[in-house]
């Protein structure tokens, strides 16, 4: 029993249709999760620099003003890190989806040399 995967032209157009579809899916994901990385990440750098600044402006010292500047930035902080996290995951499906385009040629290559 051969245990070979094969795969004929239609299969392979197919394949690589769907390939092509998540591929620019995941570039699609990635250009979303790489703008709001940056958009969380000037929310971060504002408020960050508002509050230290007002902070001292009362008379706190810098420890109390970063804490408070941290405090304060943490929820924009905490979406530029999701958000990052996220693009980095788009780029892995991208990368995936490019290993796979290359299984599939090489499947439909083998399987051309079996015809």
């Amino acid at each position: 029993m051969n245990d070979r995967r094969t795969m004929d032209l239609a299969e392979r157009r197919a394949a690589d249709r769907t390939l092509a579809q998540r591929r620019q899916d995941a570039r699609r994901d990635y250009v979303r999760y790489a703008e709001q990385e940056a958009t969380a990440d000037r929310e971060y750098a504002v408020t960050m620099a508002k509050t230290l600044a007002r902070c001292r402006a009362d008379g706190e010292s810098v420890g109390a003003a970063e804490i408070a500047a941290k405090a304060e930035a943490s929820e924009a902080k905490f979406k530029r890190d999701i958000a990052k996290s996220l693009a980095k995951a788009a780029l892995l499906r991208i990368e995936e989806t490019e290993r796979e385009a290359v299984t599939v040629r090489d499947i439909h290559a083998s399987s051309e040399r079996v015809d």
